[in-house]
């Protein structure tokens, strides 16, 4: 797949919507860029397959077989808290059994996501921990959606949005390491949580970066805008649960668990909450929290 063509100022292709402003900045930002990064090659031959009438298990088995670092990593995934499961899984195919399909590609496309990045050029930011936030984010929005008897379609963009939420700062800290690190002098100067910090010197946050980089993969639009506002959600106009609804509170609760000494800078929207209606349930939530460090 080519690279992604730099944007007219990202209007000319739709890459924000109207109700998903981009600023000045982020559009600078990507046109300096000269191109975001493409869709990850498995990620696109595993949406192919799944295109087809009749979807072999065995044939996307086979296809992920191909790729021993992919196969690991699943199996380290499916092996994990994650799942909680009480034995072992050693082979692709009954993980797809116990996993299902979409939520394989799901899988595939977070772990081709996080080895698209140079960890060793990102001196601001500790890829590592960010694939821990997100994994334990992902398994706490899991639970939560399993007990709001979520649909299979809602479910599967869940996970696919618990695991991208960060990409932006992924993108932020690959292209501007150097002012990056400068994020992190704010946070410990100035008390804020990272996105706010990242707003000041970038003029834009992580979660409108991402959110911009998943909409022109044309991900689903409930996963971009679960990415984009999973800060400020009352931004959004729809008013029910959604997958932002549970990466919203699903970050917050891994920040308040495993964040360290600032995470108590972020904070709920108490006032989207209630507006959704799920106030009254965030002590079950909580319940549900992965607390694995």
């Amino acid at each position: 797949m080519d690279p992604t063509p730099p944007p007219d100022a990202l209007g000319a292709d739709e890459a924000a919507s109207k109700s998903r402003p981009v600023s000045e900045d982020l559009r600078d930002f990507v046109a300096d860029m000269g191109s975001l990064p493409s869709l990850p090659s498995l990620y696109m031959q595993l949406t192919e397959e799944l295109r087809e009438r009749e979807v072999s298990s065995a044939r996307i088995g086979r296809i992920i077989s191909k790729d021993l670092a992919m196969t690991s990593k699943i199996l380290q995934i499916v092996n994990s808290a994650y799942f909680g499961l009480s034995r072992q899984i050693s082979s692709v195919d009954r993980a797809i059994l116990l996993m299902g399909l979409e939520m394989i590609r799901t899988f595939v496309l977070s772990v081709e996501v996080f080895s698209m990045f140079e960890p060793k050029k990102m001196t601001g930011l500790t890829v590592a921990g960010l694939w821990r936030h997100s994994m334990s984010c992902a398994a706490t929005s899991r639970r939560i959606a399993a007990s709001e008897g979520c649909s299979r379609a809602m479910v599967d963009h869940v996970a696919t949005a618990a695991f991208l939420h960060d990409i932006g700062k992924l993108l932020m800290a690959n292209e501007r390491p150097e002012k990056y690190r400068d994020v992190g002098g704010v946070v410990l100067e100035e008390r804020v949580p990272p996105f706010e910090a990242e707003k000041r010197v970038f003029g834009f946050d992580h979660a409108e970066a991402g959110g911009v980089l998943l909409e022109r993969w044309k991900l689903p639009e409930s996963v971009v805008e679960a990415v984009f506002r999973h800060h400020v959600p009352r931004l959004c106009d729809e008013r029910a649960v959604s997958p932002l609804t549970i990466i919203h509170v699903a970050d917050y609760l891994e920040h308040r668990a495993n964040g360290g000494e600032f995470s108590q800078a972020v904070e709920l929207d108490e006032v989207y909450l209630g507006s959704v209606s799920v106030l009254e349930r965030l002590a079950l939530w909580e319940s549900l929290a992965d607390t694995n460090p």
